[in-house]
């Protein structure tokens, strides 16, 4: 099944890109570290700055994680993280709180479907499963 299939289409979705992100991208993946999030999530994760800085630091270090800035419009509205096992991956998605219930999270995951098929990875070429687990 495609992300595609998968997900609910309201009328217009927004056009989102991705990006790898970076260490300066640190203080914008905090504020989308609200408590919304903390309690949709499975780690938990820091909740103050620096051990958030020191998370992102590790995060790009680590070879099978892929981080993702979304923009829309040049301005990042969210971001989405591949942790990839041979050749499947979890997928983590979280949107900055002023643009959550619009779309955005179904826009990040469909740009994650493009993004996954023309990027190679490690161990297997191309990935064949993406997961997503949901916190109710």
């Amino acid at each position: 099944m495609l992300i595609s299939d998968a997900v609910a289409e309201p009328r217009t979705l927004p056009l989102v890109t991705l990006r790898l992100a970076v260490q300066r991208d640190g203080e914008f993946l905090f504020l989308l570290w609200d408590d919304e999030a903390r309690q949709a999530s499975f780690s938990g994760g820091p909740a103050e700055l620096e051990g958030h800085r020191a998370w992102l630091a590790r995060t790009l270090s680590e070879p099978c994680r892929y981080l993702f800035v979304a923009t829309e419009q040049g301005f990042p509205i969210g971001m989405v993280r591949l942790d990839v096992r041979v050749c499947e991956a979890e997928v983590s998605v979280n949107v900055i709180p002023t643009q959550r219930r619009r779309g955005v999270g179904t826009a990040i995951l469909r740009a994650l479907e493009d993004e996954v098929r023309s990027r190679p990875f490690p161990f297997c070429g191309s990935l064949r499963t993406l997961t997503a687990r949901i916190k109710q």
